[in-house]
């Protein structure tokens, strides 16, 4: 009986190396069809690799600028609805005060007062709104609330107009308290400044700065709303007259603080129109690198398809061709 010999021996070492290369090819050509893109970029841009790179690069670019994009769209989405959950009550309490002074009585001014403080809660409230766990209004602090507690700036205020000796006087105080310079930026806006730069956008546009609680719209509304508020806690609070008379000045100074909002509302509509271009321009961007890196790395599906069919075919003769080796080897070794 003669033993296997050398080609014998080498010959399933070197059929399993024909199988393992095979069996890459398919799974290659199988990767090639899933993603439409060729799976050795070095051979199709045959070592030429800058030019995908640096459409790559121009593509991370596009992306980071969109997201910056969708994050001051958000951000000003969220300013608007906040703005307008502060200028529709205000504008209803502005109603309020002007009905209690055509009114007259005590009930009426007093129910007007009830509801200014109630809004003027809900202002503060509203002006310490955070997005993301960032605040919306208080500068470039945003890891912080924007303002102090409702209660906290109308206890400072009551101590303010406790020795006023008119309405006219109190209602100045309050306004002075809310003025730039005044115990407002002592004690009531906590935030910071706004940001000193202007946020770049995608097609060389650019934002400024988003508006703090300390913006003369909001330092307006807060210092009408806390005269009303504090309408029956001055000098002559027994006397319905004064306490009229301070109404009628919060109705008047909501009045033009309800305009200063309105403003407000406009311009962030034009910054929000800027955030929606350059989305557009950054995601139109995106789209053409997306083209134009396809069309270096595109695997055609055709030509791929072909190859995969070749390679399996010959993985399966591989197949057949070890199978006979096979039985052909035992057969020489029973002989």
């Amino acid at each position: 009986m003669l033993g296997p010999t050398i080609g014998d021996m080498t010959r399933p070492q070197m059929l399993t190396r024909l199988g393992t290369a095979l069996r890459q090819d398919i799974q290659t050509r199988t990767q090639e069809l899933s993603t439409g893109r060729v799976a050795d970029r070095t051979q199709a841009l045959r070592g030429d690799i800058g030019r995908v790179t640096r459409l790559e690069s121009a593509r991370a670019a596009a992306t980071a600028g969109l997201e910056i994009a969708r994050g001051a769209a958000l951000r000003l989405e969220a300013t608007q609805h906040a703005l307008a959950r502060i200028a529709e009550p205000a504008a209803e309490t502005r109603n309020t005060l002007l009905r209690s002074v055509q009114t007259g009585t005590a009930g009426a001014l007093a129910a007007a007062q009830l509801d200014a403080e109630g809004t003027f809660r809900q202002v503060v409230a509203t002006l310490d709104t955070a997005l993301a766990g960032r605040s919306l209004f208080a500068g470039v602090a945003s890891d912080g609330p924007a303002l102090a507690a409702a209660d906290t700036m109308l206890d400072a205020l009551r101590a303010g107009i406790a020795g006023a000796p008119t309405a006219e006087a109190a209602a100045a105080a309050i306004s002075a308290w809310f003025a730039p310079g005044g115990g407002f930026d002592d004690s009531g806006y906590l935030g910071g400044p706004a940001a000193d730069v202007p946020l770049r956008l995608p097609g060389n546009m650019a934002l400024p700065p988003g508006p703090t609680a300390a913006a003369p719209a909001f330092r307006e509304t807060l210092a009408a709303l806390a005269t009303a508020a504090l309408s029956g806690d001055g000098p002559g609070a027994s006397d319905l007259r004064i306490r009229s008379d301070m109404a009628a000045t919060a109705a008047a100074r909501l009045g033009a603080a309800g305009d200063a909002l309105i403003g407000l509302a406009e311009t962030l509509g034009r910054d929000e129109a800027r955030a929606a271009a350059a989305e557009t321009v950054a995601r139109s961007e995106g789209h053409a690198l997306d083209t134009a890196i396809a069309g270096l790395l595109e695997a055609d599906p055709f030509e791929t398809a072909a190859r995969l069919e070749d390679a399996m075919t010959r993985l399966e003769a591989l197949y057949t061709v070890a199978a006979r080796s096979a039985r052909l080897n035992l057969t020489g070794f029973l002989r």
